[in-house]
């Protein structure tokens, strides 16, 4: 008698980990792969792109220089400021560009927000059963709702 076969999902690839055994049915970076592959054959969704693209202001803003220990004259100090002025808003007219290319819409006809919120759900749901208890008994303070995508696969080759 041959074994069952394992479910699919809408992505026609097993999930990760459905059922308790001591080891996923799959090494997860094979199963990182098909999930890849599927998921662009099937959406037209690129999950390298999304993982490596997403805006973080807080990253984007330059230091500002110091203020000098010595005294500063009024004309360095105008210089100063204005030299802060002009990193300041650089970095704020690349962040509005990374932001527009972010909500821009992607292959699949979403914008790349709403398919980063599509992709991580989808990835959650397929590591199944199991490797959703067994991600959350391990990772129990992360909420899947609130990281990005390439948290959540970070995430995952920590957890297995």
């Amino acid at each position: 008698m041959g074994t069952s076969p394992q479910p699919k999902s809408s992505l026609d690839i097993p999930f990760f980990w459905e059922k308790l055994s001591v080891l996923p049915p799959t090494p997860l970076d094979q199963w990182k792969d098909a999930f890849t592959i599927a998921l662009y054959a099937k959406t037209n969704i690129d999950v390298e792109g999304i993982r490596h693209f997403a805006p973080r202001p807080e990253l984007l803003l330059p230091a500002l220089e110091p203020t000098p220990s010595g005294v500063e004259t009024a004309a360095q100090q105008t210089a100063r400021t204005g030299r802060d002025a002009a990193a300041k808003k650089a970095a704020e007219d690349h962040h509005a560009e990374a932001l527009k290319e972010w909500k821009e819409t992607s292959a699949s006809g979403l914008n790349l927000a709403a398919a980063n919120q599509k992709v991580k759900f989808l990835l959650f749901i397929m590591l199944g059963q199991e490797g959703q208890k067994r991600f959350k008994q391990r990772l129990p303070h992360v909420r899947v709702t609130d990281i990005r995508f390439g948290e959540l696969w970070r995430h995952l080759d920590d957890v297995f």
